[in-house]
């Protein structure tokens, strides 16, 4: 499977839209576009498979440190899974929900020899920081590989022409929506019509193609049982 860069991108639209020597549309402005495009595609695959953009890391453990930072590429704070492994000790890193109460996190971090396992909340202190991971005990230990993240990352966005388009199998309707958006410039443009529904069917083949991208063709529906998590 090819990635193409920015610049193979640009390069498409500009020649089936004869923008070479167009005025209207600089260089920068398409850039933009097809970020733009990208930022539509991505939505759409959050949408349907998000684990299309399933990515794992680890979080730095540093001894009585409780506040760490997300990973930098996170798209809308959207955790999977958070584990710990050392040894024979490997556990899930479960969410504090709202039945432990802050007492239990107070408790937590004062008492921390009697916490069997770590917790976590996310907390949001502003632009400064950012939302970031909470630990409940802050961290026993200084490790960079006992706590590993699965979440859920951003598609990349290219500055520079060498960057690489990361959803290699839907070129074509981002391709296609940037067109749609350059016709845009000129309203009335006698293809933009014709554009429009070809972006449409598209669209509606990259989500049906995603509605089947389960790698272990293991088509089942998984039942939610979050809502009963909630209550236990």
């Amino acid at each position: 499977m090819q990635y193409k860069t920015l610049l193979q991108l640009r390069t498409k639209i500009e020649n089936d839209l004869d923008l070479q020597d167009e005025l209207f549309i600089t260089a920068s402005q398409l850039n933009d576009i097809i970020n733009e495009a990208i930022d539509d595609a991505e939505a759409e695959i959050h949408n349907t498979y998000q684990d299309y953009f399933l990515k794992v890391g680890n979080i730095a453990l540093v001894s009585g440190t409780a506040t760490y930072s997300l990973p930098s590429d996170i798209y809308m704070n959207k955790i999977r899974h958070i584990s710990y492994t050392n040894g024979a000790i490997k556990y899930e890193i479960k969410r504090m929900r709202e039945m432990h109460g802050f007492m239990d996190q107070l408790y937590a971090d004062q008492y921390p020899s009697t916490a069997d396992e770590y917790m976590y909340r996310l907390i949001n202190q502003g632009a400064s920081t950012g939302v970031q991971i909470r630990l409940f005990p802050p961290a026993q230990e200084t490790s960079s590989t006992n706590v590993e993240i699965w979440y859920l990352r951003n598609a990349a966005t290219l500055s520079a022409d060498t960057d690489v388009c990361d959803i290699p199998e839907f070129y074509t309707y981002i391709v296609q929506n940037a067109k749609c958006r350059c016709y845009e410039k000129e309203p009335g443009h006698p293809n933009y019509p014709a554009a429009l529904q070809e972006r449409e069917r598209l669209k509606q083949l990259m989500i049906s193609t995603l509605e089947t991208m389960i790698p272990d063709n293991d088509n089942k529906i998984e039942i939610d049982y979050s809502h009963y998590e909630e209550h236990s």
